[in-house]
């Protein structure tokens, strides 16, 4: 799953620039962290290290560390769940 959000991440700055893609990406990164959050609980990082750090690097360690052994199905299990409580 860090995968697929670190592509989607480095795609919008490609996309929109640094400056802009950092604003759009932190909207997609909030909704990224709020499922892996459904996932495995409370998350080991504070979000808010994630959502406003200026640096594309230090933003991409931190969703390897945060989505590290994290799959696409986890994901989509947690949310199966939430939707049947």
């Amino acid at each position: 799953m860090g995968t697929v959000v670190i592509e989607h991440y480095e795609a919008m700055l490609a996309h929109y620039g640094q400056t802009i893609g950092l604003r759009h990406a932190r909207k997609h990164l909030g909704w990224y962290l709020d499922g892996l959050s459904h996932v495995i609980g409370v998350l080991p990082i504070d979000s808010s290290k994630v959502m406003l750090e200026p640096q594309p690097t230090a933003v991409i360690k931190l969703l390897r560390q945060l989505f590290s052994g994290i799959s696409v199905l986890d994901i989509e299990n947690a949310q199966a769940q939430l939707k049947a409580a």
